[in-house]
């Protein structure tokens, strides 16, 4: 029941909460690397996502897409899509029949894929797209015409589309091909603070070319970006990652800890739609013996929040740093202001996972694979810089 009404909640202000469209008028301010011109407020969506809006189309029309930086492709649904999905959850789509700039594919075969436990179908177009105040003119992406549940439980509400953002695909491919940045790099700031489900928040911030106004490379940790699978031609199935060197628990007023260190192929990976911190499975056992009894909520776990002081701090050595995390840190709080409620729930999950390096899988060995959601991700400034191949981290309130 607490979930229920956490996920109809989040629906039910999608319907009051619009994010501005502020194409052409937002402030060009001073930059590191240069003006910061392309521009994106972020605000939460679908309990689990950011959203932003977009441009498309000539006329342009708007519609609020999913930021994912591990999807290689870009989809928006149609006005066409009759589906009862596309008609509910304040879905209003894109009329590409109206747009002078809209092409379809004829050669393409039918597009069909599976997002948020949706299966969605459409083809493949060439459309033009402003994001974050940037032109793409002839940007590929998936008109979707049809979406069928996969699943009892989905999370497609709030957003009318994706834009991916992995490395090697898609728009971020268009954009480095064609030199429209100044530097090949994006920051995202996300949205950040207390859960509020009845007032997502929508103090994130997607930039494209360019460090936040009054910040330079020294106000940041500089972590190696891995480029892939070498010497694999497959694309990562992560594209944004790091070197993982170990993980340390450390327990309050005890002198015990757990450390684990793991092999050269070992990473961590970033996600803006994973809603946890992924842990091989015997780290999250641990953490949760300290918790006590959890209550299921989705895609979290609920529990007293006067248990967040019992918990272990968690250093991730990556990219040959140690950032530490508190219980505070790793856990965080949903609130509903008009129901005067609290609960806290641990952003924390186990991972069987392997790594492929190569041609060699290794499973059960000195290799590990963890993902940093954004429950990881919350705490940070956070800049993806393919020129320098590098990820830098700034924590909030940091100077």
């Amino acid at each position: 029941m607490l979930f229920r009404y956490l996920l109809f909640a989040s629906i039910r202000q999608a319907s009051a909460i619009a994010l501005p469209n502020t194409a052409g008028d937002q402030q060009v301010l001073p930059g590191h690397f240069g003006p910061v011109q392309f521009r994106a407020p972020l605000s939460d969506a679908a309990l689990i996502a950011y959203s932003f809006e977009v441009a498309i189309g000539t006329p342009s029309q708007s519609a609020k897409v999913v930021l994912d930086i591990e999807s290689p492709t870009s989809w928006v649904q149609s006005t066409a899509c009759k589906s009862v999905l596309c008609t509910s959850y304040n879905h209003t789509g894109v009329n590409f029949s109206a747009s002078h700039s809209y092409v379809a594919d004829p050669q393409s075969e039918p597009a069909l894929f599976d997002y948020a436990n949706v299966a969605f179908g459409g083809v493949q177009a060439d459309e033009s797209f402003t994001i974050a105040d940037l032109p793409v003119t002839g940007q590929s992406f998936v008109d979707v015409t049809s979406a069928r549940p996969s699943t009892f439980f989905h999370w497609y509400f709030n957003y009318n589309g994706v834009l991916g953002l992995a490395s090697y695909s898609g728009v971020w491919q268009t954009i480095k091909k064609r030199r429209l940045l100044p530097r090949k790099l994006f920051t995202i700031i996300p949205p950040h603070g207390v859960r509020d489900m009845d007032k997502p928040r929508s103090n994130g911030e997607l930039i494209l070319g360019a460090l936040p106004p009054h910040s330079s490379p020294s106000d940041y940790i500089r972590l190696p970006l891995l480029k892939g699978n070498t010497p694999s031609a497959r694309p990562p199935q992560h594209p944004w990652a790091t070197s993982l060197e170990g993980l340390a628990l450390h327990f309050n007023n005890s002198s015990n800890s757990n450390h684990s260190t793991f092999g050269p192929g070992s990473r961590a990976y970033f996600s803006t739609t994973l809603p946890s911190i992924h842990l091989p499975g015997n780290w999250v056992t641990l953490i949760l013996s300290h918790v006590g009894p959890t209550t299921p909520m989705g895609f979290f776990r609920a529990f007293p929040c006067e248990k967040r002081n019992e918990l272990p701090a968690i250093d991730f050595a990556i990219g040959g740093r140690n950032i530490t995390f508190s219980g505070h840190d790793y856990t965080f709080q949903f609130v509903s202001s008009s129901r005067g409620s609290c609960v806290c729930a641990i952003g924390l999950e186990s991972t069987d996972e392997a790594v492929v390096s190569g041609d060699i899988r290794t499973v059960g060995g000195k290799n590990a694979l963890i993902g940093l959601g954004w429950p990881f991700m919350e705490h940070f400034h956070m800049v993806f810089d393919e020129d320098e191949e590098i990820i830098m981290l700034r924590r909030f309130g940091e100077s």
